[in-house]
This record gives structure tokens, sequence and C-alpha cells, in this order.
């Protein structure tokens, strides 16, 4: 009986110190990387809305609760708090990898070069091995079902508590009441889905009848397939001359019948014929540019940094070389990432159209950036939610939480700007963001907010960017390639402006 209260006794005060250990170590390296912890908070999908709290609260509790454990009176309060804490964490991990395609570590020290299967793991063992010493601790006056349900109330708060965390912080990022979309009856319609077995392809373009197929792991690697999604068809680029350049952003774009392979990184753009897939050096600018478009055979739009590192508009070609479009971008705080946004071309109307990432603008100009015009978005965010953190270690200037995303895609054919975004107007379900992505619909020649549709998963996995070809608009998912028709009730391609004589 001696030796089992002795082993009791042991086997506690080894927990407890494992506890101790484990408490004052995270929150001292909390408070040491006090700066990193803060910006890692603040990436955090779940916890960027509390981060200002947490930062304190969080290495703040962690030494109370060692403070406990120190205290043989209060040792059993220390070990119930360091069960529940451990049980939240556990929580917290297990909804983030199930959640989140993103998920920060902001334990601080080694714990944070753990991979997230090994945290999950060893937070469950720790959990195990707290609510083994509060079992070992329980009074003969206690009873067992009292004990039990203090254990799963536990349990049960945690996960409560995390899910109430994450579903704030989701009403706050996606819902905004302060306006109103229109949503006609139906107006797009999800045809039939191709599965391409990998997540790293992107849409170069159309020809007559064909869709084109980019690869981001294989840049010279095109799939061309028929627009019914019937057939499929793979081949390979062919490049002349010179090549052994350190590619890291190729991508190719059909201007039929040329197409384009460029790199703004190196910076290069070849072109060459759809008939034979065959192309040449045609363009080596004197400026790296991150985002690039083909008005036609011999002149690109591209998106490039100015002096102060803000992102600027300009125009490449050979006969007149680089030339920016002054004022085109506005900047509101760094001109880097509150300019972030996405640059298109529509042939049909000859305009360049950019749409910010983080406030509800676009500008939209001809190709020589005369007759601007800068329209909104049906969202209400007219400047960049950006909160800006410096790392001492790295001297890298970074985004102290994730920005506030607007619009998440876009682009534009026809009379017609198309936006995608997961921002809740009023009176819009939540529960349509599990099933399906809305995207906004701009005419560009009334310069008015037509209406809104759904663009509905296939095969539960969602449209992550697309392109309009016509009366088809082909979405890509992570795994397929889906073909929607956009109903002629709805959508009218003509460009000639109606509303004039």
């Amino acid at each position: 009986m001696q030796n089992k209260a002795f082993f009791k006794k042991v086997f506690v005060d080894i927990v407890r110190f494992l506890y101790i250990l484990l408490f004052v170590y995270a929150s001292v390296s909390k408070l040491l990387e006090f700066d990193h912890f803060r910006i890692q908070l603040g990436k955090s999908p779940l916890l960027s809305v509390f981060a200002e709290v947490l930062v304190w609260a969080v290495p703040v509790g962690e030494l109370l609760i060692v403070a406990l454990l120190c205290l043989p009176k209060l040792r059993v309060a220390g070990l119930w708090a360091s069960f529940f804490v451990m049980l939240l964490f556990t929580a917290y991990i297990a909804i983030m990898l199930n959640f989140s395609s993103y998920v920060p570590c902001s334990c601080g020290g080694i714990l944070e070069d753990l991979d997230w299967t090994e945290h999950l793991v060893f937070n469950i063992a720790v959990s195990v091995l707290g609510l083994s010493a509060l079992v070992m601790l329980r009074q003969d006056a206690t009873s067992s079902k009292l004990f039990w349900a203090q254990a799963v109330s536990c349990l049960l708060v945690s996960f409560a508590t995390v899910a109430a965390l994450y579903g704030i912080s989701e009403h706050e990022i996606h819902r905004n009441n302060a306006f109103i979309r229109r949503y006609p009856q139906h107006p797009v319609e999800q045809l039939n889905g191709y599965d391409l077995e990998f997540d790293s392809f992107y849409i170069a373009g159309f020809d007559e009848g064909n869709v084109y197929l980019g690869n981001v792991t294989a840049p010279r690697n095109l799939k061309r397939l028929d627009t019914a999604l019937a057939k499929a068809v793979d081949f390979r680029i062919k490049l002349e001359g010179p090549s052994d350049y350190a590619f890291s952003s190729v991508q190719v774009k059909l201007l039929p019948p040329f197409f384009f392979l460029g790199d703004g990184t190196v910076p290069i753009i070849y072109k060459g014929s759809i008939a034979d897939w065959r192309a040449k050096t045609f363009l080596q600018p004197s400026v790296f540019f991150s985002q690039w478009q083909p008005i036609d055979g011999n002149t690109f739009l591209v998106r490039t940094l100015d002096r102060t590192h803000a992102n600027v508009l300009g125009s490449l070609s050979r006969q007149d070389g680089f030339g920016e479009a002054k004022g085109l971008i506005q900047k509101q705080s760094d001109g880097a990432f509150d300019t972030d946004g996405l640059l298109g071309y529509n042939r049909e109307l000859r305009k360049l159209a950019y749409v910010y990432y983080y406030r509800n603008r676009f500008v939209t100009a001809s190709p020589d950036f005369n007759g601007k015009y800068e329209g909104k978005t049906v969202d209400t965010v007219s400047k960049a939610q950006l909160k800006f953190a410096y790392e001492q270690q790295d001297k890298v200037r970074t985004l102290a939480r994730p920005p506030l995303q607007v619009n998440k895609h876009s682009c534009t054919s026809g009379r017609y700007l198309f936006v995608m975004s997961d921002r809740l107007g009023r009176y819009e379900p939540g529960e349509m963001l599990k099933d399906a992505r809305i995207v906004d619909v701009y005419d560009l020649v009334k310069r008015t907010y037509e209406f809104s549709f759904y663009l509905y998963d296939y095969k539960k996995e969602k449209v992550t960017g697309f392109e309009v070809n016509g009366h088809l608009l082909y979405g890509l998912t992570e795994h397929y390639l889906v073909r929607y028709r956009l109903k002629a009730a709805n959508f009218d391609f003509t460009v000639a402006d109606k509303t004039t004589p």
C-alpha cells in the first residue's frame, strides 16, 4: 500500500514538474521572441482577430499556471488548469488542420520545429499525462461520476471555445451587412468536369474549340482539351536558342495564332506559333515583372516595381521598351501590399482591368493608359486593412496578420468583369460559402454592377480560379477543370452600349 502511495506521489510530481518545465519554457520563449510571436498570432486564420489580447494573455496565463503548480495547496487546481490549456492547444491544432489551409505556429523554441502531426501527438500525450495525474490525486470523497464529468466538461469546453473563436473570426472576415447583392434565378449552369489528377494547372488560354492548361511544376508542358472537356492531349513546348535560365515563375499565354512563354524573374518572353509550338526569344526587357498580359503580337501589359518598391503598371514592346503608366495604380500605404491585385486584359473592349485584392476598387484603361476609370465593387471596404510588423531577426517588413481579402479572383470577357469573393452581404446565408463561391458581375460598358451568382463546388472541391470564353466559364478546383454555362438570358456578350443611340 505504501509503495502504491509512493508511486502515485512520484508520478504526480513528475507530471507537475513536466508541466512547470513546459509552460516556463513556452512562455519565456514567447516573451523573448515577442515580435515574432505577435506576428504568428496575427497570421493565424483563427486567432488574428484576437491577437492583440492573446499576445499577452497566453504567456501570462502560462506563468500563472506555473505559480499554481509550484504551490502545494493549489497543485490540483494547477493540474486542472494545465490539463484544460493543453486541451485548448490540442483543439486549436485539430480544428486548424481540418479547416484551414495555413496553420502558423506560435509556440516558440524547439516546439516550433515539430511538424503538425508530431505537435498534435505531443499535445495529446501531455494531456493524457495530466489526466492520469488528476486520477491519482482524486480524493475518496470525490465521486467517480463527478470527476469524469469534470474531465469531459474540460474536453467539451476546450473544443467549444476554439470552435467559437473560429466562428467569430470567420464572421468578422466574411460578413459585411453594409451591402446587398442581386441574385437572378440560376444564371449559371454547371455542366461537367475533367479530372486533372494534380493541382498544378492554370488556364493558359483558348483557341477555336479548345482550352489550354499550363503546368507550374512542368512549365513547358501543356494540356489541350476540347471545349466539351471530352478529350485531352498533352504536349511540350520546344524552346529554340538560349533557355538555360534560372526560371522560377514561368507562365504560358495564348493569343492565337501566337503563344508566349514568359518569366518576369529572369526577365524574358518567348514567342511562337500554335501551329508547331516552337518558341524563340522575343523580348528580354530591362525590368522585372510579376504579372503580364499580351495585348497583341508585339506589346505586353506588365506589373512591376518602381524605385520605391511600389507596384506600377506599364507596357513592354520591342520597339519602345518599357513605358510606365504613372498614377494608374493608387497606393494607400506602402504601395506594395496595399496595391496588390490581378491584372487582366479585355480583347473585345481593348481595355486593361486591374482588380485590387484588399479594397473595393478596380481600374480600367486603354492599352496606352488613357481613359482611366476607377470602379467600385459592391463591397464597402475602401481602404486596405493591413497591419505591418518588422522582423528584427531577418530585417524584413511583413504583414502582422492575414489581410482582409475583398476580391479573391477576377477575369474579364465581353462587356463584363467577373470578380470572385467570399464576403457575405446583407441577407446572405453563411451556409452558401460551404458549397459555392460568390461571383459579382460588372458591366464595363455601362459601368454598373449587374448581379451576382453562385459558382457551385464540384465534387466537394471549390473553384479557386476561372476564365470566361464566350458563354462558357471554365473553373479550376484542386483536381478538376469544371465547365459552366453562362445563360444567354442573363449574359449579353455584345460590347456596344445599348443605352446610347
